[in-house]
């Protein structure tokens, strides 16, 4: 199909739906764009959360060890015995706290249980224990806790007064001079709902912005039809006026001039207009000196028989 077998009106209409297609287009790009940058936003957040998750329990164990480090000295010092100093290293788990519900644990390399804060299961080995998943976590606090440094460990284990487990990750490190492993952890599935509860706000947002999209774009398409339509109306009556105007001319008729509101206007169509009136002035012009002429020369010739 080429433009050129096409009516002016018909071409106006094709270019103005191009041009709201490439709107409606661009509209869709930056909505799954806004999308997709919402998504590495979380994504980013998430990490975040998580990783200072890790370093506060990871700090806190420090920090135990630390005193467990001190008390150690103190019996290297000869002030008491290992059994002693043992005792009050236990006595120090069970009796720190942080948070809201933040306590630690030690646990011996064999997994038997020296020391946790409001449970009553010192002398219990654990080594054995597994979540719902059948990972034996308890091994794996130890090995990574025995590893340099120290690690983290996720398992699935129920909250207090509930059956179904959630999801836990704790970190542990040894404290070598006793053969124990220090632990702490807690409930990662807060981190899972605040994500949530922000992933569905920035969606409500988005989908209020898609809304307000698709109502303007809404409205800027009717507005543009009933521009669109006026405009082509104009266009095509204003050509099939100079059609008319010319069909005119070709039959010899040059008294009939153009309406007034055409040829005062400022546009393209009233420049027209008047090179139209100036074309029709020149050619009836030339049509009357022509007319005068051939009058002349049949004269002259009428004269010349009857000489």
């Amino acid at each position: 199909m080429k433009l050129n077998n096409l009516k002016v009106k018909t071409q106006v209409i094709l270019l103005s739906i191009f041009l709201l297609v490439v709107a409606v287009v661009i509209g869709i790009l930056a909505m799954v764009n806004q999308r997709s940058v919402i998504n590495r936003n979380l994504a980013v957040l998430e990490d975040s959360i998580r990783k200072d998750y890790d370093e506060n329990i990871k700090s806190q164990v420090e920090s135990v060890v630390s005193m467990l480090r001190i008390i150690y000295v103190d019996y290297t010092a000869g002030e008491y015995s290992l059994d002693e100093a043992k005792e009050m290293g236990a006595k120090v788990i069970k009796g720190i706290t942080y948070g809201e519900a933040g306590y630690f644990w030690a646990d011996t390399y064999e997994g038997l249980n020296v020391a946790m804060y409001g449970k009553d299961i010192v002398g219990t080995n654990r080594i054995e224990e597994v979540d719902e998943n059948g990972y034996s976590y308890m091994k794996g606090i130890i090995e990574v806790g025995r590893s340099e440094g120290g690690g983290y460990t996720e398992y699935w284990f129920p909250k207090p007064n509930e059956t179904e487990a959630s999801p836990k990750r704790s970190y542990s490190l040894a404290f070598e001079p006793f053969e124990w492993v220090i632990g702490t952890g807690n409930y990662t599935d807060y981190i899972d709902d605040i994500i949530e509860n922000l992933k569905e706000e920035e969606i409500a947002n988005s989908n209020a912005a898609m809304l307000r999209f698709l109502l303007i774009f809404l409205g800027t398409f009717v507005a543009s039809v009933l521009v669109i339509s006026y405009i082509s109306r104009n266009i095509s009556k204003s050509f099939k006026m100079v059609s008319q105007f010319l069909s005119t001319l070709a039959t010899g008729n040059f008294k009939t001039a153009l309406p007034d509101n055409y040829t005062k206007r400022t546009d393209d169509f009233g420049l027209l207009a008047k090179d139209l009136e100036s074309m029709k002035d020149s050619i009836a012009v030339l049509v009357s000196k022509t007319k005068d002429e051939a009058d002349s020369i049949v004269y002259a010739v009428e004269k010349s028989a009857v000489i």
